[in-house]
């Protein structure tokens, strides 16, 4: 199958050989029927870029969401799939297939799952193995698994991380698990990531929430709610050299993305420089009106973030991160941290290094879109995570089930 990266550069090359966990999936007896579209070149092209366009795939539409994508939507627009892999998401929403992976950087399989109204689960850093794979984040990239139940997933990730994670079921009982429930409206996704939303849909998403946290807590859960995690802006706050999470994630792309490229012996560009040109030599389809913006490309290819301070960075922003992790869990005997599925904890997850699942929770009253939750816990507690959110599964099992359409 060509391997675009939703990109006219790699229309109709073939790679010299499958990614490793492709390999893994077939030796297990796993049946590829298609690549799904995605943000082109995982949201690693262009700011602007709608979630789940692409210049080869144009736009992913999600199977909820009344109207399709806004003209003028924002890159995690509600009307739009959100994220990288949207394409799997929705192909697993739709119906066309059981399961799907795709890969995170940072938020880029959770925010989709979110939005089609799925499970979603993404292992701690260095679990799976990302050999072959378009790369964005290095060392973030991490592939994820999506799907309509608990079990799939699992059924996946031992495949893809060569561990036994065993799902049990505890029918709907939660006694004793402990939950942190952070701040909904300090998470939520700010401007320019998501348009300001009808405030009767924040207030839908915050009585469905609590209301989830009140029908876990009859069932035996304690909740611990405004659980003080270390906010975003906090854990980038005064680094020298940098400007955050996203600038760090940009320093290693060039370097990886060129020996990604080296997979594909025809291409017609070697490094990112070539790339850039390309597009704008090939502008009438690769940067059309409604999607004109190559800019990440741009600032990859320029950026020269030095290794030291790169390093330096990337450490302190993941200490603070698994200091604050660790603290929360460790001072309320915590099981699992949540947030708001239109929140800011995958970026957190990125940085922490740390498992981050998404389960359902409902649909939007205003256009239809899903809405969820996500959930993180320390590094090594994969199998918690995937059981907290079976539990999940069992004590809400019409979350994914959308009113009916007139």
């Amino acid at each position: 199958m060509d391997t675009t990266c939703g990109g006219f550069l790699l229309k109709g090359q073939k790679a010299i050989t499958d990614a490793v966990a492709i390999q893994k999936l077939q030796d297990a007896g796993a049946i590829i029927l298609a690549k799904a579209n995605l943000t082109e070149l995982g949201h690693k092209k262009g700011i602007k870029l709608t979630s789940g366009w692409s210049a080869v795939g144009g736009q992913t539409q999600s199977p909820y969401v009344r109207g399709g994508v806004r003209s003028d939507a924002m890159p995690l627009g509600h009307s739009t799939p959100a994220g990288s892999s949207s394409g799997s998401a929705v192909a697993v929403a739709a119906g066309f297939c059981p399961v799907a992976i795709g890969t995170e950087s940072d938020g880029s399989v959770m925010f989709p799952c979110t939005r089609a109204g799925l499970y979603g689960f993404k292992p701690g850093r260095g679990k799976t193995d990302y050999t072959g794979v378009q790369p964005g984040g290095k060392p973030y990239d991490t592939i994820g698994v999506m799907a309509k139940g608990c079990e799939d997933i699992a059924s996946v990730m031992n495949v893809l991380m060569n561990e036994q994670l065993q799902v049990r079921s505890s029918g709907d009982s939660w006694e004793g698990v402990k939950v942190g429930l952070v701040d909904l409206r300090q998470w939520w996704l700010p401007e320019p990531y998501l348009e300001s939303e009808p405030q009767s849909y924040q207030e839908q998403v915050l009585t469905a929430v609590e209301d989830a946290m009140r029908t876990i807590e009859g069932k035996g859960a304690r909740v611990i709610r405004s659980t003080p995690l270390i906010t975003m802006p906090e854990f980038e706050k005064d680094i020298p050299g940098t400007q955050g999470l996203h600038d760090v994630m940009t320093q290693p792309f060039r370097k990886a993305f060129e020996e990604f490229l080296s997979l594909f012996p025809d291409c017609p560009a070697k490094t990112l420089r070539e790339v850039i040109e390309f597009n704008d030599e090939h502008a009438y389809v690769e940067l059309p009106k409604e999607s004109p913006d190559q800019d990440l490309l741009v600032m990859a290819e320029e950026h020269a973030m030095k290794a030291e301070v790169f390093e330096h960075a990337e450490r302190i922003m993941r200490t603070r991160t698994t200091t604050s992790l660790h603290d929360c869990m460790e001072a309320k005997g915590l099981d699992v941290i949540m947030a708001c599925g239109d929140g800011l904890l995958p970026p957190f997850s990125a940085a922490a290094g740390c498992p981050i699942g998404a389960v359902p929770l409902g649909f939007a009253d205003f256009n239809g879109r899903a809405f969820g939750m996500h959930l993180v816990v320390e590094a090594e507690q994969e199998e918690r995570l995937l059981n907290i959110m079976k539990l999940w599964e069992e004590t809400f099992p019409d979350a994914r089930k959308p009113p009916d359409v007139c």
